[in-house]
Parts: C-alpha cells; structure tokens; sequence
C-alpha cells in the first residue's frame, strides 16, 4: 500500500498505529522507534515465507464463486510474469528470460492464478521459475476447483491433454484455441456451432502407461466480432439447447476479469503515484520476493472482497440502472456483430 517507501518506513507507519497499551512495556515513556533498518531487514529473514504464504492460502480458502452461469461457478486461470531486482540469487531461484538481444534487464518471477469472475477475487496462486511451462502451473491449481465448476482458458493454456485432465476430474472447460489447432468436424450443431474431435500429444513427463496422445469430442464455436479473426473455442458443454452457442461466446469474455486483476496488481496496487515502476518487488532474495508476491495477493483479496461486500449492500442508483441499460444496448449490438459474421 505504500510502496514508495522503503520497508523500514512502512514497518514505522504500522508502529505508529498501534497503541501504546498493547505494546509488552505500556509504560508512557516507551517507545515505537523501530531499531534499524538493518533489523527489519533481518526480522522478514527469520519470518521466511511460509507465515505469509499460509496467510494468503487460508484467506483465499474462503472465497467463495457463486453459480453464476447455468448453475456453474465460472473460474478463469492465466499466467503472467514479474520482474525482481537483478541479484545474483534472483536469477538462480527465478531465471531470466531471453529477449531479442540475448536477455532481458530483470530476471523474472512467473506466476499462474485461478481467478473467480464474479469478484475478481484469487483462489489460488502459484510461483515459478521463468522457463516452467504455464500448463504445469494450472495442474497445481486445479486441486482448488470442485465438481461442475467452469474453467475459462486462452490460447497459450489450452491444450488437449489439460482438457482431458479437467474433465477427468468433473472441471468443465471453456478455452480458446489458436490457428494451429486441426479439429475434425463430426456434425454441424448449427451456424458456427460444431460437434468435433481433437486429438493431441501428452507431455513426456505426464505420461501413464506409455500412452502418448489423447483424444476427445468436443464442441466448437467459431465467430467473429467486426473485422478482426475467427474466434474458436471448445467446450465440454455439448448441449446447444442447455448452453446456447451466443452465450457461450459472450461467457468467454469474463475471462478478461483475470487480466484486468494482473493490471490491478502491477500497475495500481503495486506501483508509485508518480511513476510506473519496472519492478513490482524489491526484495534481493527469492525468500523475501516470495513473501512480498503472496502478501501483495493476500492483501488484493482483501481490497476486492471489500469492493464485492460494498456492492452488495449499497442500492443501486437511477445512474447504475441506466448504466445497465447501456450495456445491454452494446451487449446486442455485439450479439448483432457475431451473427453477421457467423461461419
């Protein structure tokens, strides 16, 4: 929340907030001063990462997706990358990533979260080395979802063999899929709207019983919206009837939710009023960048469980309802432009 500051700084800000009276010594004559910065330094050292990452887990643990979508609880999950100072243990721990003049100026810290649209609120979150595959980090996170919940995925999570994975433990699936992607066509469910096969290999690490590939029915939506490309996306979710082709279309864009919560935490919750900052983190040490990522996601679920309770509980004004009004003339608007350019 404060961070053009320096640790030490925040660390005297929270110092002064506390009463005197619940400090050990409450005598009048006591005093807040913190030490050092040397001794914050070394007291986040001795809490290492684990308090925090508990901390963040067991908030998360309480969020709760509401059946928001054909009694499905509708999740999104994507990746994104953050830098951390350029030290020597950073690099080791995190990687650096090659750009097109060999490396870039950061080593980086990769992370895959499960977001829940309706609040924006994370359930699960996972940091990794810079070269982990994006995939590997979903499987973690599909531990958090239950039976019937909807998972939402862009171009570079889908693949066929995390479809598979999700569907072999009840998760439906809706995901984009890039140009590369060969379905066969079984039968035409309407305009734009297939029955198809895919097939695809299974990473070598993932592999059971020396199977290689996987293949699966599934359905197949393709539409445009104005002039830009085919949009394609699967979905376990076969019945045109129960799950009509346009909402299914305008249900895919909830997925953005998870972009808009990387762009709150890197260029809002995280960042100088002055200025946008190459780093997120600041910490030397892969232990302290890891306590500032889960504390920085804890401490996201708390602003947004706030915006969603206060959004709850206020009345919704003549503006909102106007406001709604404009967005279901945009919303058929958009309905209008996929239908023109069905397949």
């Amino acid at each position: 929340m404060r961070p053009e500051g320096s640790v030490y700084d925040v660390v005297r800000v929270c110092t002064d907030a506390i009463p005197l009276s619940l400090y050990r010594n409450s005598a009048e004559d006591a005093s807040r001063a913190v030490s050092s910065p040397e001794a914050v330094i070394h007291a986040r050292a001795r809490l290492g990462v684990e308090p925090m990452r508990i901390f963040f887990e067991t908030h998360a643990a309480e969020v709760k997706p509401i059946a928001s979508f054909h009694g499905h609880r509708v999740c999104a999950v994507d990746g994104t990358g953050f830098n951390v100072p350029d030290t020597a243990a950073n690099e080791a721990h995190f990687g650096r990533p090659k750009s097109s003049r060999g490396e870039t100026a950061y080593p980086q810290m990769d992370a895959v979260s499960l977001v829940e649209t309706s609040t924006s609120q994370i359930l699960d979150m996972v940091f990794t080395h810079c070269d982990v595959p994006e995939r590997l980090g979903v499987l973690k996170l599909l531990e958090r979802l239950i039976r019937n919940d909807l998972l939402l995925m862009d171009r570079g999570i889908s693949a066929a063999w995390l479809f598979a994975e999700c569907l072999r433990r009840k998760i439906r699936i809706l995901g984009r899929i890039s140009s590369t992607w060969k379905p066969h066509v079984i039968r035409r469910l309407g305009s734009g709207d297939f029955l198809v096969t895919v097939e695809g290999e299974i990473p070598k690490e993932l592999r059971k019983n020396k199977k290689a590939t996987v293949k699966l029915t599934l359905r197949m939506i393709e539409y445009k919206i104005g002039n830009n490309g085919t949009v394609r996306l699967l979905t376990d979710l076969l019945d045109p009837n129960e799950y009509p082709d346009m909402e299914l279309a305008k249900l895919y864009h909830a997925r953005w939710q998870i972009e808009t919560s990387y762009d709150e935490i890197k260029n809002h919750l995280a960042t100088v009023a002055s200025s946008a900052q190459d780093l997120v983190f600041r910490s030397k040490t892969p232990e302290g960048i890891l306590q500032e990522a889960y504390a920085l996601a804890a401490l996201y679920n708390m602003i947004r469980c706030l915006m969603a309770e206060a959004g709850a509980a206020a009345p919704k004004p003549e503006s909102c309802q106007a406001k709604d009004e404009q967005v279901q003339g945009e919303t058929k608007k958009l309905q209008a432009e996929i239908s023109r350019y069905r397949t």
